[in-house]
């Protein structure tokens, strides 16, 4: 089985990006356990277009322009996209950069939006495991909820 390498200082930046994008999203952020598919499930009135969503969030250290694209592994995608069919609920993925919080839709991606390359964590490796299949969603496929 392989190492878990999330400190408790990672799960309490992604609880800070949560409170922000739920803030953003007028939305209750319920945090999943560890280990689980995705990061949290988004939860707000019916009447606003969509009640539930599965959300994953990650935090990249990059400015505006930087990157045509932002790297998700492609098992999260794919989990993701699952929960999201299989519950009838929203996906999105919540990324916080240097210069804004954006958010894609995840169950509205086919395959011809992004690329899928043998990637992930090339610098600094920790394990064998840590280079993967990755998928590539171009910047244009996110919105922003913040500017900061």
């Amino acid at each position: 089985m392989r190492q878990i390498y999330e400190t408790a200082a990672n799960r309490e930046q992604q609880r800070d990006i949560a409170a922000e994008a739920g803030r953003a999203l007028k939305a209750t952020m319920l945090e999943m356990p560890p280990l689980y598919p995705v990061d949290y499930l988004a939860v707000k009135p019916a009447d606003t277009g969509w009640s539930h969503a599965r959300v994953e969030i990650k935090r990249r250290d990059i400015n505006e322009g930087q990157y045509p694209d932002i790297m998700l592994s492609l098992s999260k995608l794919a989990a993701l996209k699952s929960l999201a069919k299989e519950t009838g609920f929203s996906a999105l993925f919540i990324v916080q950069t240097n210069y804004a919080m954006l958010m894609a839709r995840p169950i509205m991606l086919t395959e011809r939006d992004y690329t899928i390359r043998h990637g992930g964590r090339t610098k600094h490796t920790r394990d064998q495991w840590d280079v993967e299949q990755v998928a590539h969603i171009p910047m244009a496929l996110f919105q922003e909820l913040e500017r900061y």
